[in-house]
């Protein structure tokens, strides 16, 4: 259309064709049987064009060509948005259709209708309707159909529309004429009080349904600017080129099996992680399962649909990198991060570069060697260094930057552990992550919060339009007690450009609702609109912390996030309860029998083991798209035979922060389960279209260790579950045997990680028991795979 916005009710076209519209439009309604035949117009939709204002609707025409669904604007911007869908009548007659209109968000901030003589007609707003409409057309004549958007959020309005190739009745006859005089009096009614169209005039409506929010709690951050600080350069390459020994030899190998130095567990905070991760033991070690009351849908398992995948980085790499200057260490925590061609892996102490077609482009390094750090472990003076864990790999593709993160609690020369710890952040200098990186270090000691010194255990990382966002959570380096969580707030724009101390905010959030522990931020695939209304706003969700059980996730968000490049930030962290799904703290899996060589070579021999299904029922991933909130969560599940499993339960939130008010609409959640096996750390990620994957590890008496994946978008709940790697033997860890201080439940990895690239492609990583070499305390791998909606 020439003229854009809802100006076009009134501005737009002829007043003839007004009053003729009205006339018109009364006459079929009131009288439809003085209705005479007309030519009908069967529209081509495929020629009819698509066009966004202020929004990112989209159109599905379906394969008969007769039929569509317009989706209106949902882009977080706060902005009033329109999507047309319009074309040219290529012959006079009659055009008839049947609609129906829905939307979730509050009424009158979304509505839909149709173009005629260069007017939108509204068919309606956010209340749900249908019917059926019959229109004349001139040959020539610009007509379409439009969804529009008060504000681009909390949910779009869908306009569903099928053509009638059936006769229709249109011209009405004389004794319908003084029908026609009634819509010429309501038109200049309806222009003498008021320009606004009905759209707008029915959005001071406000719902008091499903997205109403509950009581809200407020945080401001202090800010903590000059703590963060670039403190050296590393290039990877240079250090890739002048490393003697990365690769692992015949003869490293036979040494590693002989024997291992050094056990380590990952995370001193996780070994106690009381009250949230109870153990799932009994007096003397006896695994026990956890207790749910709600009983999913077992999804049935694919194992013919191949994808595209490689082996990504394992134990044994892990435990050679830096030339095996490094610790065994369980669980894995793998991590992946993907765009401009290249894939960045990070698990445990190791990090590795490809790109995306599997090619490794550098040799594995240590995670100490990526931050320029001493080894973990000399082995040839037996001094330790410092110990980063909790590996995170994140790429922004706003400012083509990648980002490598872990924490550590400090320790002395002999391995002790100190009372400081330091937060470990690479930043890339340029798209490319095999050249130079800036590192950055900041003290978390934070020794003024009370219950400190502390470490940041379980740092999550993300990115809104203006800030780089890491959450964690704080305990404290004697006792390892909670004591709360934080969430820091980084400039983006600073921190790419290698500023030296970036502008940095920190939210210290103590313990009140249950709520306040492992707060994780959305992150925003690319081609989403990021929500940029409220000066910029980033989402974060969690679960209750306190509790085995619980119907209810926390709502936050960050609001004023463009004023992190300012002088002074003015941000704004706000809270709200949601109710949903029950989810239940996992127990343990249990798994396939077959060969556990380092368990018999233990005196005595060790036992098949439990895997831990998690030590609570943290969130695992949030993805942001089209509006809405994607995440998964561990939850023990009874499956349709009655078994107590460990599984994992997701949710689809339509979230809205309007006047000040934070609030939800849960669109969509679930649960998943495998009759008798166990579903372990569900991440999901989906891309601009909100169609997406949930990746996993398959495991349990029918399944070694595996990777497996499912499809999930905002219309269909997850498919079926399709193995994109089979495990080949059963885990075989230090972290699971007698006399081991985390026996007898097999530490598994705390996190999968799934992201979407620009082309809409979803990239998963999890971890599961490949063939091949093994160290000797640790025979875990991981496995990189390619979904394409």
């Amino acid at each position: 259309m020439d003229k854009k916005g809802y100006s076009r009710w009134l501005r737009g076209g002829t007043a003839a064709g007004k009053v003729f519209l009205f006339a018109w439009t009364g006459a079929a309604l009131m009288c439809p049987d003085r209705l005479q035949a007309d030519t009908i117009i069967n529209p081509q939709l495929s020629s009819l064009v698509l066009q966004n204002v202020n929004a990112d609707g989209s159109v599905t025409i379906a394969a008969d060509g007769m039929s569509f669904v317009l989706t209106g604007g949902n882009t977080g911007s706060g902005l009033t948005g329109e999507t047309d869908f319009t074309g040219m009548s290529t012959s006079a007659g009659v055009l008839s259709f049947d609609w129906s209109y829905n939307s979730a968000d509050q009424p009158g901030l979304d509505a839909a209708g149709y173009f005629l003589d260069g007017s939108m007609i509204q068919l309606a707003n956010s209340d749900n309707r249908s019917g059926s409409i019959s229109i004349q057309l001139a040959s020539a004549e610009r007509y379409g159909w439009w969804v529009t958007t008060q504000d681009n959020t909390g949910e779009p309005g869908v306009l569903k529309v099928s053509v009638s190739q059936s006769e229709v009745l249109q011209t009405p006859e004389p004794a319908c004429a003084f029908l026609a005089a009634i819509g010429c009096g309501l038109l200049i009614i309806f222009r003498g009080k008021s320009r606004r169209p009905a759209a707008l005039i029915v959005a001071a409506v406000v719902s008091t349904g499903a997205a109403e929010a509950q009581a809200q709690g407020n945080y401001v951050p202090v800010s903590v600017t000059g703590q963060l600080t670039l403190a050296r350069v590393v290039n990877p390459s240079r250090i890739a080129a002048a490393q003697t020994s990365a690769s692992a030899s015949a003869a490293s190998i036979r040494s590693l099996i002989a024997e291992d130095v050094m056990l380590r567990r990952r995370g001193a905070a996780e070994v106690l992680r009381l009250p949230f991760g109870m153990p799932r033991t009994g007096l003397f070690g006896d695994a026990l399962a956890g207790s749910a009351t709600q009983t999913a849908s077992d999804l049935p398992v694919i194992t013919g649909g191949a994808i595209f995948g490689f082996q990504g980085l394992s134990h044994l790499d892990q435990r050679l990198a830096d030339s095996g200057n490094q610790l065994t260490v369980e669980p894995p925590n793998p991590s992946i991060a993907v765009g401009n061609g290249f894939i960045v892996e990070g698990v445990n102490n190791a990090v590795r570069v490809y790109n995306q077609a599997g090619t490794p482009l550098l040799p594995v390094l240590s995670s100490n060697q990526w931050f320029g750090l001493p080894p973990a472990l000399d082995r040839s003076t037996n001094t330790f260094g410092p110990y980063p864990t909790d590996m995170r790999v994140y790429f922004d593709q706003d400012i083509n930057r990648w980002f490598v993160m872990q924490r550590a609690q400090d320790e002395d020369s002999a391995g002790a552990a100190l009372e400081q710890s330091h937060l470990y952040l690479a930043v890339s200098s340029t798209a490319d992550p095999t050249a130079a990186w800036n590192i950055y270090v900041m003290d978390t000691t934070d020794n003024k919060t009370p219950g400190c010194p502390c470490i940041a255990d379980y740092p999550t990382i993300a990115s809104d339009k203006y800030g780089i966002y890491i959450s964690a959570n704080e305990y404290d380096t004697v006792f390892l007690e909670p004591v709360d969580a934080i969430i820091l707030a980084i400039s983006k724009s600073q921190i790419g450009s290698a500023a030296a101390a970036p502008n940095t905010y920190q939210f210290n959030i103590p313990r009140a609702t249950g709520y306040e522990f492992s707060i994780h931020p959305a992150t925003t695939p690319p081609g989403a609109s990021n929500f940029v209304a409220a000066g910029g706003l980033e989402y974060f969700v969690s679960t209750q912390a306190f509790s085995a059980q619980d119907s209810n996730v926390s709502l936050w968000a960050m609001t004023n996030t463009a004023s992190l490049s300012a002088s002074s930030a003015s941000l704004l962290l706000t809270q709200t309860i949601i109710p949903t799904e029950w989810y239940y703290y996992p127990g343990v899996a249990s798994q396939r029998p077959g060969p556990i060589p380092y368990g018999a070579s233990l005196t005595p021999p060790g036992q098949l083991e439990y895997i831990d299904g998690n030590p609570d029922s943290r969130v695992q991933s949030l993805s942001y798209a089209g509006g809405r909130l994607f995440l998964t969560l561990p939850s023990q599940v009874t499956d349709s035979a009655g078994n107590s499993v460990v599984g994992g339960a997701y949710m689809i939130l339509s979230p809205t922060y309007r006047s000040g008010t934070l609030a939800a609409t849960l669109l969509q959640q679930g649960y998943l389960s495998v009759t008798n096996n166990h579903i372990l750390r569900p991440a999901v990620a989906v891309n601009a279209s909100g169609e997406g994957a949930i990746v996993f590890t398959l495991v349990g008496p029918d399944y070694y260790p595996s990777v497996a994946w499912t499809t999930i978008d905002v219309k269909n709940p997850p498919g079926a579950i399709q193995i994109a790697a089979p495990g080949v033997a059963p885990e075989d860890g230090f972290t699971g045997y007698r006399p081991s201080p985390f026996a007898p439940n097999a530490r598994w990895g705390d996190y999968s990680t799934a992201r979407a690239t620009s082309d809409g492609s979803i990239w998963m990583v999890t971890e599961y028991i490949p063939g091949g070499p093994r160290s000797t305390g640790a025979n875990w791998g991981t496995y990189i795979a390619r979904f394409v909606p």
